[in-house]
């Protein structure tokens, strides 16, 4: 249920959104930007989940007396495991063998295998994912990389974004967790658009720039340069 705090002065307005939103809740959000003028500030950091449609909806509004929403993952501090999900994107034979970028083809399999092995010695929640599998397309995640991830399930796509997957954005909605560790191929492709998708939906990315590669140096180094990317 929608829980709306308002501590209002003369100057703001704060609108604190609780539990889980989503655009169910639009209309009574929509209800506190006509009633608070002239500054709304909009607080989620006591939202367990917060729908694209929510952050695009007030994203939409700035510049009208409203200000960007505090996220809660803003107040989180230092990444820690019991924030994050790791989600693993098309660890796939066809994908290594085009990678052109800096770090050679089998020390990022050794990273990726070694980053599943880190986050299952957490506990922490994987969303592993493929593409063109049951398309025939493409082959399965390597075996090695599975290997480290028993119990894992692999949802495959047809989309390049993996956001654009139900089944995968429900995934990774379902670990509860508000920071996402990304590995993925290429860098420049389905990294890039899970990772600025993520952003949009409100979650913090990280990934982790040697367990990636791209189909060249260049792309990679530019898809690079925005983000957040620690080696492993």
């Amino acid at each position: 249920m929608l829980k709306i705090e308002i501590a209002s002065d003369p100057e703001t307005a704060t609108i604190r959104l609780c539990a889980e939103i989503d655009e169910s809740h639009l209309a009574a959000i929509d209800a506190e930007l006509q009633r608070y003028r002239p500054r709304l500030v909009f607080d989620l950091t006591e939202a367990t989940l917060v729908d694209r449609a929510v952050v695009q909806f007030l994203a939409a509004r700035e510049g009208e007396g409203v200000e960007r929403p505090v996220t809660a993952t803003n107040a989180l501090g230092v990444w820690t495991s019991a924030d994050c999900a790791l989600v693993l994107i098309d660890f796939q034979k066809e994908m290594f063998q085009s990678i052109r970028s800096e770090t050679a083809v089998d020390l990022v399999e050794l990273h990726v295998r070694l980053l599943a092995k880190t986050a299952k010695a957490f506990n922490m929640p994987i969303v592993l994912s493929t593409v063109g599998v049951q398309a025939g397309f493409n082959g399965p995640t390597l075996p090695s990389i599975l290997a480290e991830l028993p119990g894992v399930s692999v949802i495959d796509r047809t989309s390049m974004n993996a956001f654009e997957d139900r089944a995968f954005s429900d995934a990774v909605k379902k670990t509860g967790r508000k920071r996402l560790i990304i590995a993925g191929l290429h860098t420049e492709i389905c990294v890039t658009f899970a990772s600025v998708q993520a952003l949009m939906d409100g979650y913090d990315v990280m990934y982790v720039a040697d367990a990636v590669g791209g189909r060249s140096q260049v792309a990679h180094t530019v898809m690079n340069g925005g983000a957040t990317c620690p080696a492993s």
